[in-house]
């Protein structure tokens, strides 16, 4: 039921990548947090998963704290997540 920003594959399929970007705002909402949700539990069923997610800077460590928590709560805990900020750290 949600589109992700970015959606990739290669072939043979082995890994599949959804990446997500969100404002300090956007984070925070219900809705992305039932988007996130989704996409772990979507990548957690795939061989090898990895979820993106791109944040400013400020949001960095929130973004962490939230998606660990989702991940944990859909027992996704084989998807490999990165948090992207703007200044490259």
């Amino acid at each position: 039921g949600y589109v992700p920003d970015v959606y990739a594959f290669d072939a043979p399929l082995t890994t599949i990548i959804i990446g997500e970007a969100k404002t300090t705002d956007d984070l925070e909402t219900d809705h992305s947090k039932k988007q996130i949700t989704a996409f772990l539990s979507f990548l957690g069923q795939q061989t090898t998963g990895v979820f993106i997610l791109a944040v400013p800077w400020q949001a960095k460590r929130r973004a962490q704290a939230i998606v660990t928590s989702l991940r944990k709560a859909v027992g996704a805990l084989s998807v490999k997540t990165v948090t992207l900020d703007d200044i490259g750290l």
